[in-house]
């Protein structure tokens, strides 16, 4: 999958503030026409009157008398006249002089021909015309006043910076709980990166955001566990070595008394030399099983380990020629294995050397602690997308002289979890039950 390659659909995230966006723009709209509304009722309840705009009208001609008279203008200064009213900007002008129309702010090209009379005969009553000084004279001057538009124009501008303010305020107060949200991540952040593991990550929402807490939440817990599983790592091999250090000690201790007498020739009699000898092997012995298991779980454990290589193999054939070699050495010392069920017919994935090591400690232990006068029972199954095998042995009654580290239960477990399996050994009163689960690769009658 090409990493660069741009989303086309939006994010959760993206929806969000899309729709944010939209509530806010419905409501400053929503503001818009509603103020529209009542100004406009309010302007032309007080602007469509006559005394209103008669008052407003005399306060224009007022304005145009006092600029005519400070000028010195003539009804022949059109330009002068027409610069007023485009200051005005609201206001339309008819100049009347000697009953004809001389000046029109709405038509330049006007009719002089036009008497007084017939253009002004369909006023209404509020609209007349006003006599202004001239310097050439008096003339009637007819004022359209749109005083209403003036209004208008400024509700608008005002309506329209209320409405976008408000969209504004609405949509970053939307957003500022996403942003609150993110600085209170920041801040989470910052705690665990100071080495506060304990401090919980906030995980709200199922945004991109919550996805990204939810990890570092992920994060926090897995950094958790994993200086849980150094403690336990370290105090495990701390009690090892101890364990380990004792148990060498008492067997070595002996070897080198039983040495000493020999090298010195304090026996009185061949049978106390050959006691002493086989002794002195039976301790050898012991000190070496310690030591290969010892080996082997550094082995399995240590830093420098690497992950056993896996390949496929016959599930039938593998426990065949594993169990085979076994089944003798076990009744060439009395123990016999009864057989409950049949190995299944499946592929499964492993290391032949690993998966020996976790057979041999379990035959080890058979050997060491079940009791003779009672079959093993060795049971197959095929369940869940695994193989499993399990032995169950009658543990002998004096099985508590036999001492043990539990490093060879040990490296089963790493073992199976290495080849994505499961290993569990319990004791349950005088019975050990031990199973090995495998995941199939390839189930029975598959190619």
């Amino acid at each position: 999958m090409n990493k660069n390659k741009p989303y086309i659909i939006p994010s959760r995230l993206g929806f969000k503030m899309f729709f944010y966006f939209l509530i806010s723009v419905g409501i400053g709209v929503g503001l818009y026409f509603l103020m529209n509304y009542f100004s406009s009722s309010f302007i032309l309840s007080h602007m469509s009157n006559t005394s209103a705009i008669q008052d407003q009208t005399g306060l224009e001609v007022s304005d145009f008398q006092e600029y005519v008279t400070e000028n010195g203008l003539a009804t022949s200064d059109k330009d002068a006249i027409s610069r007023w009213i485009f200051g005005e900007k609201y206001v339309f002008m008819n100049i009347y002089k000697n009953d004809y129309l001389v000046f029109s702010s709405s038509n330049l090209n006007y009719d002089k021909e036009v008497h007084i009379s017939d253009r002004e005969r369909d006023l209404p009553s509020y609209r007349r015309l006003y006599n202004v000084d001239f310097s050439d004279g008096t003339a009637q001057v007819g004022i359209c006043l749109l005083a209403a538009s003036k209004y208008y124009d400024a509700a608008l501008l005002i309506e329209l910076a209320l409405s976008f303010f408000c969209f504004v305020v609405l949509f970053f107060f939307f957003i500022s709980k996403e942003i609150r949200y993110v600085g209170r991540l920041k801040n989470e952040l910052n705690i665990m990166g100071s080495g506060d593991l304990d401090h919980p990550i906030t995980v709200r929402g199922n945004d991109e955001i919550a996805f990204l807490a939810l990890d570092m939440e992920k994060m926090r817990l897995s950094f958790l566990e994993r200086i849980k599983g150094e403690k336990e790592a370290k105090r495990a091999n701390s009690e090892l070595i101890t364990s380990i250090s004792h148990d060498l000690r008492t067997p070595l201790t002996i070897l080198i008394g039983n040495l000493d007498i020999v090298a010195d020739k304090k026996y009185k009699t061949g049978e106390q030399l050959d006691h002493y000898i086989a002794s002195s092997r039976d301790k050898a012995y012991q000190i070496k099983e310690l030591s290969d298991k010892l080996f082997e779980y550094f082995l399995v454990f240590g830093d420098e380990y690497t992950e056993p290589k896996l390949e496929p193999a016959d599930c039938r054939e593998l426990f065949t020629n594993i169990l085979g070699g076994y089944a003798l050495s076990l009744e060439d010392r009395g123990q016999e294995i009864a057989l409950s069920s049949e190995i299944p017919e499946c592929t499964i994935k492993i290391n032949p050397i690993a998966v020996r090591r976790v057979f041999d400690n379990l035959f080890i232990n058979i050997l060491k602690y079940a009791d003779p006068g009672v079959p093993v029972d060795l049971s197959f199954g095929l369940e869940g997308g695994c193989v499993s095998a399990t032995l169950r042995n009658r543990i002998k009654k004096d099985a508590a002289k036999e001492k043990s580290t539990n490093i060879g239960l040990a490296t089963c477990e790493k073992i199976m979890s290495q080849h994505h399996g499961t290993f569990y050994a319990a004791a349950v009163g005088d019975e050990f039950c031990a199973t090995v689960r495998f995941p199939v690769v390839t189930p029975a009658g598959e190619g």
